[in-house]
Parts: structure tokens; C-alpha cells; sequence
């Protein structure tokens, strides 16, 4: 998310305007014991927080939500919301499987979602992604709809913690954040410090692959990348940007990376596979490859390293230090 969120009440904000910002603790502090929420909550009732396009809240918990993408609807259940989940966009279901009522109304596509099944829900908070284009486009038809329309950005774990932390207080379990937030932060500072034990640098490729394209990733703008480079590993296309724009397999080998990390993009991983040994696997070059040579060349599970993990953040960190790390 583009700004920080948060959470905290509206007296708790105003008395902040008046005295200037907290400062935010570093990215890779502990997220410290958040299983309570702050004294003045019942004073007020109201959470007040501030969203991705900067747009301020101060509102009470909602008894219905509609949360226009997956990912988020993921974390709304984490944070114990599922009961108050009004609708959700069809990846809830078909990606992150997860097990909704019945009574949970299906909005659609998270890339073409349908607004009158949205506004029929008759939620009181929408949640929705500032990185979503069709998302975006409705934000006129909720504020003329007079509803509280959230708009959020999760590119990295620390985003992920901070909208789990204001999903367990719009919730009211706030008890939510140890389990997915505390103790996955814990697995990922665990995997940091395997990092920083070792002195080598390694190179990595990493590619996302789906049944029509194949495409070398940077360490931004996607889940696996910006893992790799916490990790301290270097990208050889943060290095040659022109491998963004097409796959070279002669710039590869030149750069004959120490790692390659595959990962499916899409629900059709067959036809992933086959275009990927097509294109790649076949290829005698490629099979001259260091890391293919020597075993180090990876096909990692789409749920943890192309969707956006959520509470298996932990688990997906620890996976690559494994490979990376292992004695």
C-alpha cells in the first residue's frame, strides 16, 4: 500500500493532527503484541484510518462488506470477518479456496465485477484495490451511492501486516493479528536471518510463465521478486532491463544466473507447463545453464509466490531460504 494505514480511533487521530505523525517503526521490526485494541476504542466505537488514495475514515465496524478481490476477501476471514462478508469477487472461491456461506454472494470477475450484484448486497463498507483499474472506475458509483468505499494496495508483507492489523480492528478480533500477523513475521525475520549469515551474493532469474507468454521478472512489482531481494539476492533483470521487454535467452546466458525461479501464472497451470518446455526446457542452450546443470533452477507453487500469500507469507519465505540456504 502506497501510504500507511492507520488504525486507530478518531480522538486518538485528531490529538495526532494537532501533535504531528508517530513515526512508523522500520519494515523489519517486530510487529510487537497487537492482540489488544487501543483503551479509547470503546469510547467512540469509531475506526479511523486512512486509505490508499488518501482518502480518510473514521467509521464503525461494519455488519456488511463487500471486498471486490480475492486477496483481500483472504484476509478479511483471517482477520475473523467472515461472518459480516457480504460478497466477494469469484478468486475467493476458485483461487484461494476459500469455504464462504452460501449466503456469500459472488460478485464475479475481480477484473469485470457486477455492480449491481455489489450494490444489491447492500453492504456499509467496501474494500476494494487502488491498483485494480475496474475497481477504480467505481469509485464514482459508490461515493454517489453514499457507501464507504476503502481503497487499498498490498505489494510487499509489510502491507500485509498493516491491513491485516486494520482488518482485525474493523472486525473487532484484534486477537486475529498474533496468529497472521505476529507469528508469520516471525517466520520471515527467521528466514531474513538465515540470510544475513551468509556472505555470498547470489544471482537469480526469476520468470512467470502462463499458457501464452513467458516473462523474465524484475524484483518489483510481483510477489516473488521483491522476496528474493530481501533475502539478499540480486535479479540479473534489475541489472538488464531489456530483458523485461523480451525474452532473451542469449542475455541469459551471458548473465548465467545461480538460481532460476519459475512460477505459473493463471489457473491453466498445463498449459503453462507445456508452453514453458516448448519454449525453454527443450532448448539444448538452456540446458547449459549453470543452474539447470547443477539442479538449481525451480518450478515454485503459484499460491505462494504469484497470488499474493497472505498467511502463508511465512511458509513461502522459509521455502526460499531453504533453497538459498541450505547446509
Amino acid at each position: 500500500m502506497k501510504r500507511r494505514i492507520f488504525t486507530t480511533l478518531l480522538l486518538l487521530a485528531l490529538l495526532l493532527t494537532s501533535c504531528g505523525p508517530t513515526a512508523e517503526p522500520p519494515a523489519r521490526s517486530a510487529p510487537g503484541d497487537r492482540s489488544q485494541p487501543a483503551d479509547a476504542s470503546s469510547e467512540t466505537g469509531k475506526i479511523a484510518f486512512t486509505d490508499a488514495l488518501g482518502q480518510e475514515f473514521a467509521i464503525d465496524p461494519p455488519e456488511r462488506a463487500v471486498v471486490m478481490i480475492g486477496s483481500f476477501a483472504d484476509v478479511w476471514v483471517l482477520a475473523g470477518g467472515e461472518d459480516v462478508l457480504a460478497a466477494t469477487a469469484n478468486d475467493a472461491w476458485e483461487s484461494y479456496g476459500l469455504d464462504l456461506g452460501e449466503d456469500v454472494v459472488n460478485i464475479g470477475s475481480p477484473m469485470k465485477p457486477n455492480v449491481e450484484l455489489v450494490l444489491g448486497a447492500e453492504p456499509d463498507l467496501i474494500i476494494a484495490s487502488s491498483l485494480s483499474p475496474s475497481n477504480l472506475e467505481l469509485k464514482e458509483t459508490f461515493d454517489r451511492a453514499g457507501i464507504p468505499a476503502a481503497y487499498f494496495d498490498v505489494s510487499s508483507f509489510q502491507d500485509y501486516l498493516d491491513l491485516l492489523e486494520l482488518f482485525t480492528q474493523l472486525t473487532g478480533h484484534p486477537e486475529n493479528y498474533v496468529t497472521y500477523g505476529t507469528r508469520v513475521w516471525e517466520q520471515v525475520d527467521g528466514a531474513r536471518q538465515r540470510a544475513m549469515l551468509h556472505s555470498r551474493v547470489p544471482t537469480v532469474l526469476t520468470i512467470q510463465v502462463s499458457g501464452s507468454s513467458i516473462k523474465v521478472k524484475n524484483s518489483e512489482d510481483n510477489v516473488l521478486g521483491p522476496m528474493l531481494k530481501d533475502l539478499g539476492c540480486v535479479n540479473i533483470a534489475d541489472q538488464d532491463g531489456s530483458l523485461l521487454e523480451d525474452l532473451s535467452l542469449e542475455a541469459i546466458l551471458q548473465a548465467d544466473p545461480t538460481y532460476i525461479f519459475a512460477v505459473y501464472h493463471g489457473t491453466d497451470e498445463a498449459a503453462a507447463q507445456a508452453n514453458l518446455e516448448a519454449t525453454l526446457l527443450s532448448d539444448p542452450a538452456w540446458a547449459s545453464l549453470s543452474a539447470v546443470q547443477g539442479d538449481r533452477s525451480y518450478i515454485l507453487e503459484r499460491r505462494m509466490y504469484s497470488l499474493k500469500p497472505n498467511a502463508l507469507w511465512g511458509d513461502a519465505y522459509e521455502k526460499l531460504a531453504d533453497i538459498l540456504f541450505e547446509e
